[in-house]
């Protein structure tokens, strides 16, 4: 009640609120209104900056994905031979597709190849030769109710080893995984989801409409099997267990001899000259083809190089690049409008929605027009593009050398595609644009020395990724943590940890604004100090007058009553 204000009672004639409150409306635009605007600005060019971040990982990102780079370092460098695997470079026929399906990786070289399958891989499969059960019942009665010959309150107890097991002493230091279960309590369905969950390479399954039993192994080839043996029970009754024999012989009737081992087949093979080849599974890889064997019998693998494929793929990554570019370019071009400012809250209630929409539209434009970082970031790349590739041969190390140069100064860097010289590149060298473009050296050689023996993607990709690291510290990584983080696992260290910075974690304009924040709140303090002493001011100067008026009203009332 004591800051309540009573004002023009005098007879003054003074509007004490409506003259504090322009001379406040001047004191606001002078102290906080310029701080808020200046705070609106930092907030759009953060904005503008993420988001340019954001267009150029996903840019990074679905490339990858695009061309297949899947073999990254921890830092985001593609790792030397991933290039190899790529599977839209080189196509593979076969002469016969229902004995062989067959495709062809980077590392395949053209040529036919004659392909001769003697067996197919298969797993071990053991299946009851007979029903099992006793009449009317099922998986789900307890095992010396379905099974005739299963006596109840017995213990049914058994070991498995299979090549899982044996090599894996740290989880089964016997080698072994072993087994057990009550035959009044549990049922068929407990010992199939026991052998299943135990993960061990074997897989067991019933099927109650022809009542059989079954037992794989989960893998084809020699080298999965499994064995079924007698558990270790000291101490307990051999009357009252059920041995392995007993129940996976004549109570499952799997053709299976205890203690032996049972492995699948491995496929064999022929291939050109190399003749009695071997492999565990039917789905196998030869000099960077990789087939499929459906059936035993001859076949002609053809490879040659997908030029329509390769000039595809690069000629939509030009496109993409060149959309990243524009936008970018755009951004850096755009004109200043330095009479539109950002509108404070009162501006914008005099406004429709579309009004404050265009004006802040104009407002935000240019700025982040010439900027130092995108400017810079353009120019390496550019020059990276330029750059021949060391380590190369000279015939094979430059863009132009397979089609690709940049258009005129007005297209800012765009990169054009001249078809008939990319696509007789692909043609004569493919391997040598594939190395052109996403050469990879090692990481332990010094940086220079990998920039240059770089293929130009990889130091695109390489170069960009640094400039987004310093957009980071400029603007902090926004609500997009994650997408950067596909782009380089470790991009975000330097600035969590404060590296580049004075403080780690927030960025040079989330500084600013902080700092914007707490002068405003100064100043919003000191407006208060200054209304109040406008109202103390004229709130005497009300008063003053309303003496006077009052003064003035006696003595005319004296001067009348003389006449």
């Amino acid at each position: 009640m004591s800051n309540m204000r009573i004002f023009g009672l005098s007879g003054s004639g003074m509007d004490i609120d409506k003259i504090v409150g322009d001379l406040m409306k001047v004191e606001r635009e002078r102290r906080v209104s310029k701080l808020e605007r200046k705070r609106q600005i930092d907030l759009w060019r953060s904005e503008m900056y993420q988001s340019i971040n954001k267009d150029i990982a996903n840019f990074i990102v679905d490339a990858r994905k695009e061309f297949g780079l899947a073999k990254l370092t921890d830092t985001g460098t593609l790792l030397s031979g991933s290039m190899d695997s790529f599977t839209w470079v080189k196509s593979a026929s076969s002469s016969d597709e229902t004995k062989v399906d067959a495709k062809a990786t980077a590392k395949a070289l053209n040529g036919s190849y004659n392909l001769n399958i003697t067996q197919l891989a298969k797993n071990v499969s053991k299946t009851s030769t007979d029903s099992i059960s006793v009449e009317g019942k099922t998986s789900k009665d307890t095992l010396d109710e379905q099974f005739a010959g299963i006596s109840s309150g017995k213990i049914l107890s058994f070991k498995i080893r299979t090549n899982v097991t044996e090599n894996d002493p740290e989880n089964y230091p016997n080698g072994y995984k072993e087994f057990s279960f009550d035959t009044s309590v549990n049922t068929l369905e407990d010992v199939i989801d026991e052998i299943n969950n135990s993960n061990i390479g074997i897989q067991a399954a019933y099927d109650s409409d022809i009542d059989r039993f079954f037992l794989n192994t989960t893998e084809t080839g020699e080298e999965n099997y499994f064995n079924i043996s007698n558990a270790d029970l000291d101490g307990i009754d051999p009357a009252d267990i059920i041995t392995p024999d007993k129940f996976f012989a004549d109570a499952l009737k799997l053709d299976v001899n205890i203690d032996e081992d049972y492995g699948g087949k491995d496929a064999k093979f022929d291939f050109g000259d190399a003749t009695g080849l071997t492999k565990s599974s039917n789905t196998f890889s030869i000099n960077g083809i990789n087939i499929t064997a459906k059936n035993t019998g001859q076949t002609t693998i053809t490879v040659g190089t997908d030029v329509d494929s390769v000039y595809e793929k690069i000629t939509d990554f030009v496109d993409k690049y060149n959309e990243l570019i524009s936008g970018i370019n755009e951004k850096l071009g755009e004109e200043v409008h330095r009479d539109y400012q950002p509108l404070t809250d009162e501006e914008k209630e005099s406004l429709t929605e579309d009004q404050v929409k265009k004006w802040e539209d104009m407002a935000k434009s240019g700025l982040i027009k010439n900027d130092r970082i995108l400017s810079t970031m353009l120019m390496s790349v550019r020059k990276g593009l330029y750059k021949s590739v060391s380590g190369l041969s000279d015939s094979m190390n430059h863009l132009t050398q397979i089609g690709i140069e940049t258009g005129e100064y007005s297209s800012k860097g765009k990169l054009e595609v001249d078809e008939t010289k990319l696509k007789k590149a692909i043609l004569n060298n493919p391997n040598g644009v594939i190395d052109l473009l996403f050469n990879s050296p090692d990481d332990y050689i010094d940086d220079e020395d990998k920039y240059n023996k770089s293929g130009l993607i990889t130091r695109m990709f390489d170069t960009m990724t640094e400039d987004m690291k310093e957009i980071i510290d400029k603007a902090g990584p926004g609500e997009d943590s994650d997408l950067l983080r596909d782009v380089k696992s470790s991009i975000l260290i330097d600035f969590v940890a404060g590296k580049n910075l004075k403080n780690g974690s927030i960025s040079m304009l989330d500084e600013n604004i902080l700092d914007l924040e707490r002068e405003i709140l100064t100043q919003e303090k000191v407006l208060l100090r200054i209304e109040n002493r406008y109202y103390s001011k004229y709130g005497a100067m009300e008063q003053a007058l309303g003496q006077m008026y009052q003064q003035s009203s006696w003595l005319s009332s004296q001067l009348g009553s003389l006449m």
